[in-house]
């Protein structure tokens, strides 16, 4: 359980939606000593922390001063978040955690009976008794469930899974009131310890099992007492902590599903108090770092709703919208399911699972596994499984008695997929709302279709939408693979800690260092902050959520993107992201209340391939990245008079009017009113035009204003996104544009090999990963085998991955704009570390650690390891395949996770000689040339960030992550720690058994920190590791200026790092 976005809906009196917030408290008293958790998950906006006692909570400090606007960067900022980093530590234990201590609830079938019934089912010992009354003595005395276990539990194809197939089934035909604790591990120590390791196999790793997402109650609510029991692992009863009614619709799900195991939060984890032993928090805090790993390991979530269906007819309208295809839907979909529906969709915006911090991050983690499950009314004939159409010799789950026969007990929820939820969207969206209309020849957008039917809709299906953000999903079947082994639970969704705060902005938290958290959950954080030391010693929130991101390399909080600019009502009070962009935290700073930026991600997780996390030190950040000398401007004109007039015939134009502080409300009206009319006007925008082409602008005396009051007055080019995405027409044209951009590049003889890297840089930051249904991989490289590729030939628009912005254009096309306008771009040229050659490789190639190394890399990928042509996305799942195996092997050893991302640098350093070399440096310098939105020379550094170099691209590579540097007067030493090599005499590809945390081999020209040293002496978690431990050269001191957009290659872990201020 925990919270969830606030987008919620309330209908008014003039029947229109509107948003409303629900400041609801939860949290239940009677309870409260017994569930003191950090987990509580969401339980409300009153909810304990479980790092320390409640008690200790009254002295919190830390404030949310997100929503702060106009917050100053302190000359101090770094030497503050040097400071919060010093709280670190690693959650290897944690993941440990959820392979061999995780507990689970089942029915507890060592009950006593009583005449054949459970010794507390009251209810059907008085209908037995009724029944006796009456003379109905024929009937067996228990009609209850014996429940199935054991029968498939060894070796027939109907168990599927030994662990969860040797628990019974939840009753179906009454509601059990006894449940018990069960540890897998404990319960059958043999299945799990195997192997020279002790490793658990992965086919004994359960995922069958429901992990439940609910709000508990208001804290202001009377008391609600429990009836049911749970049997704790050492075999002594208590009352249940959940509520009857939450254990109720749990069991009702789980039955659905075939399931036999739940997992809920205040049964499954320890509830400490001040007087519990050390052992349960830790535990507790085991559990709550381990959270998204739950949800995402569940077979399902359980979104436990409080909507509630009242009627058949809106069943039959979800029924109607849901299983039928497109034209039957399009058909049946009359206008009172239509209402149905947004009502619907109404009541689920305003739910207040949808309101709690905690929820968004078990939704988030939970991915396509989530099941929104909404109460129904008495009497709704309602399916008892959401598995429609279950097949179990075909599906990956044990044997139900129940895949055989009806249920005894009706269901008393209707259940909802996340992706039924977005059909539903989608449908709705088809039928009530219209984007666009062709009127003629010209595309007109209206809101509704028809307006007086559907007032409102609109807003209610935008509120919908932003609950449950769509996934983004690679178009190859490598990334979307599944591996589980012990420690590694396959791909997941991710968010970075933009999206997180986007999501979080609107939620509830009463302790707000919880959040720190649950965005370390939900963006898969390795490294997390000690919210206890942090909420004691800290009071912003802002620092310690920068802090944390930072320290595991997600450089998101940087992008200007990331923070959308207001609507503002006077033209004074300008977005000041435009002005103040050029700092490097002054986004964060000024604009946080604003944010933005939501994009999850479902497949291969990139961070944990070649992270090196950044540091923070009290002069700036250190962050791998590569600079760039742009010094170039190369010519284009060519190009540009060829297609010039095309590209102008796909931009159109937008007017924004700002209101000024000397008028009205009226006055502004009116003033608006008459410049539309005003440049519609005929001859008015061919004149605007030709002003465009000139300045760029539509200067003040211009002719084109004549007596218009036009202050305040912005017209913009650009080309709509949607428009593009309406007309066919428009995207051949906008594709067949850039491919001739990139064939014009490769003739540019007079920069030789740039050329090729140039076009290279463009074709890599604007490219599909593949096309979907395509069997036919895109080149990386641009050449005669892309100009003649299948895909490029029919479809070219498919092959292209444009990123939408929100003002509704597309980010990437500001080269051809640049192109179309001057004829020329600037770009620059790769600036190896150390001089003009660089410095040697960190590995001796000649050394007999080389040798044994790429032995190990040929048996690891199967290929020769010196084979330098593969492709972008091969190598992407090489790195994950390497980084699932040391995974695993941290695990099973009980090994930190922080040397993963060294070793798997040093086997592409030993399969690629050139990666670190001087001849590697020097044909990136001579070959590698990229392309920045800048007006003149400058130097520009790209940081490195793992999760921004793969394909396909997260949306904020295209947007302004790029920086106009200087170096700094004064350099200052850096204060980060180093220490001397370390020699090793044995293979840490090889053998990680014969050290806690394998060293690096001893190689020519380079040294590195091996030995575990501390920056500071502070407070951290045992055997945390010192993330700042560097694999690469300490660069300049570096001023950060501006920050701009930029196409270059994909590209790998850089040796060099620089301090950026």
């Amino acid at each position: 359980m925990s919270e969830h976005r606030d987008m919620s809906c309330e209908i008014n009196g003039d029947d229109l939606y509107e948003n409303t917030h629900d400041n609801d408290v939860s949290y239940d008293n009677s309870v409260q000593n017994n569930e003191l958790t950090a987990s509580a998950i969401g339980g409300g906006e009153n909810t304990v922390d479980a790092s320390k006692p409640h008690d200790q909570k009254e002295g919190v400090k830390m404030k949310n001063d997100l929503q702060d606007t106009g917050t100053a960067v302190r000359s101090d900022v770094f030497m503050e978040i040097a400071e919060i980093s010093k709280y670190k530590f690693e959650r290897a234990k944690a993941r440990q955690w959820a392979t061999r201590d995780i507990c689970f609830l089942v029915y507890d079938d060592s009950d006593v009976k009583i005449d054949g019934f459970d010794s507390d089912d009251e209810e059907a010992q008085q209908e037995y008794a009724l029944r006796m009354s009456l003379g109905d003595g024929d009937i067996p005395a228990s009609e209850g469930d014996k429940p199935q276990r054991s029968e498939y539990s060894d070796d027939s194809w109907k168990a599927k899974c030994r662990v969860c197939a040797w628990y019974p089934e939840f009753p179906h035909k009454w509601k059990p009131r006894k449940f018990r604790l069960v540890n897998p591990t404990v319960d059958h120590p043999a299945w799990f310890d195997k192997g020279a390791d002790g490793n658990i196999a992965s086919i004994d790793i359960c995922m069958h099992y429901v992990a439940v997402s609910y709000c508990w109650p208001p804290r202001d609510e009377k008391p609600i007492p429990r009836s049911y029991t749970v049997r704790d692992l050492d075999g002594r009863l208590r009352t249940s902590r959940a509520l009857d009614d939450v254990l109720d619709r749990a069991v009702d799900f789980a039955n659905s599903c075939g399931l036999r195991m739940i997992w809920i939060d205040q049964e499954c984890l320890p509830q400490p108090t001040e007087i519990s032993t050390k052992e349960d928090w830790a535990m507790q805090e085991l559990g709550i770092q381990s959270m998204d790993i739950v949800y995402n390991r569940a077979m399902y979530t359980a979104g436990l709703l409080n909507v509630e269906i009242t009627s058949q007819e809106q069943l039959d309208a979800i029924d109607t919208l849901l299983r039928s295809d497109w034209e039957t839907t399009q058909k049946n979909m009359n206008p009172r399911y239509c209402e149905h529906i947004l009502r619907l969709l109404h009541e689920t915006c305003q739910d207040r699972w949808y309101t709690r911090a905690w929820v968004i991050q078990e939704a988030i983690c939970a991915g396509l596994k989530l099941v929104l499950a909404f109460r129904c009314n008495s009497g709704l004939s309602v399916s008892s499984k959401f598995r429609y159409g279950y097949k179990c010799e075909v599906e990956d789950r044990p044997y139900h008695s129940l895949d055989d026969h009806a249920r005894g007990l009706d269901s008393t929820l209707s259940c909802i997929s996340v992706s039924e939820f977005w059909r539903m969207l989608d449908v709705m969206q088809e039928i009530l709302l219209r984007d666009f209309s062709i009127m003629g020849s010209m595309l007109v957008r209206s809101d509704y279709a028809p307006a007086d039917l559907w007032p409102g809709a609109r807003s209610v299906l935008q509120a919908a939408e932003s609950l449950h953000p769509r996934t983004v999903k690679a178009n190859t079947l490598q990334q979307a693979m599944m591996t589980y082994s012990e420690g590694q639970y396959g791909k997941r969704p991710t968010i970075n800690a933009a999206g997180a705060l986007t999501l979080l902005k609107h939620r509830q938290c009463y302790f707000e260092s919880d959040r720190l958290a649950i965005i370390a959950n939900m963006c898969d954080y390795d490294f997390r902050l000690d919210t206890k030391a942090i909420d004691d010693n800290f009071r912003s929130l802002r620092l310690a959520i920068l802090a944390l991101a930072l320290n595991n390399g997600d450089l998101s909080l940087l992008a200007p993107e990331a923070y959308p600019p207001p609507d503002q009502i006077y033209s004074d009070d300008a977005y000041a992201g435009h002005a103040s962009s050029s700092l490097l935290f002054q986004n964060f700073f000024l604009e946080a209340p604003w944010i933005e930026h939501c994009q999850v991600r479902d497949f291969v997780n990139t961070r944990i391939q070649t992270v090196q996390p950044g540091s923070v030190t009290p002069d700036g950040v250190l962050l791998n990245a590569y600079l760039w000398s742009v010094d170039r401007e190369i010519d284009f004109t060519l190009v540009q008079s060829t297609w010039a007039d095309a590209w102008e015939s796909l931009r159109c134009w937008r007017l924004v009017i700002d209101r000024q502080k000397s008028e009205t409300l009226e006055q502004y009206h009116a003033r608006n009113a008459t410049i539309t009319q005003w440049f519609s006007r005929p001859g008015v925008s061919q004149r605007a035009l030709k002003d465009f082409r000139q300045f760029g602008h539509i200067p003040d005396n211009s002719a084109v204003w004549e007596s218009v009051d036009h202050r305040g007055v912005q017209v913009m080019r650009y080309i709509d996104c949607y428009r593009v995405k309406q007309v066919p027409e428009m995207q051949n044209l906008i594709a067949r544009i850039i491919f001739d951009i990139l064939r014009y590049t490769l003739t540019i003889t007079e920069e030789g090999a740039l050329a090729r890297g140039l076009a290279n840089s463009i074709w890599q930051s604007i490219r599909i990963d593949q096309v979907p249904g395509s069997e036919d991989p895109l080149p990386d490289e641009v050449g005669d085998a892309l100009f003649s590729h299948v895909d490029v030939l029919t479809r070219p628009f498919a092959t292209l991955q444009l990123e939408e912005t929100l003002d509704k254009t597309f980010a990437q096309l500001w080269f051809v704009d640049r192109i179309m306008k001057t004829g020329k771009l600037w770009c620059g040229t790769y600036m190896p570390p150390g001089g003009e050659d660089g410095i040697a490789s960190h590995i001796d190639s000649s050394s007999q650690f080389t040798a044994e190394m790429e032995s190990g890399v040929g048996r690891v990928f199967g290929k020769s390891p010196t084979d330098t042509h593969v492709s972008i996305i091969d190598k992407q799942i090489r790195r994950q395949m390497f980084t699932m195996m040391l995974q695993g092997t941290s695990a099973v050893k009980k090994q930190p996770l922080h040397w993963r991302w060294p070793l798997v640098v040093l086997t592409e350093v030993v399969a690629n000689r050139d990666y670190w070399s001087r001849r590697g440096e020097r044909r990136r310098k001579e070959t590698l040339l990229s392309t920045f939105d800048v007006d003149g020379p400058c130097q520009v550094a790209t940081p490195y960030n793992p999760e921004w170099e793969i394909l396909p691209r997260p949306t904020l590579r295209s947007m302004r992550v790029c920086w106009v540097v200087e170096e700094k007067n004064t350099i200052d030493e850096v204060t980060i720690a180093t220490s001397e090599k370390e020699n090793i005499s044995s293979n840490p590809l090889l053998d990680t058994a014969n050290s806690d945390r394998p060293g690096l081999a001893e190689g020519k020209g380079k040294e590195r920190a091996s030995d575990r040293v501390r920056e500071v002496e502070a407070p951290q978690s045992p055997g945390s590791p010192d993330t700042n431990e560097r694999f690469g050269n300490q660069g300049l001191n570096l001023q950060v200026l501006r920050k701009v957009k930029g196409l270059w290659q994909i590209m790998d872990l850089p040796r060099q790092d620089y301090v950026f201020s």
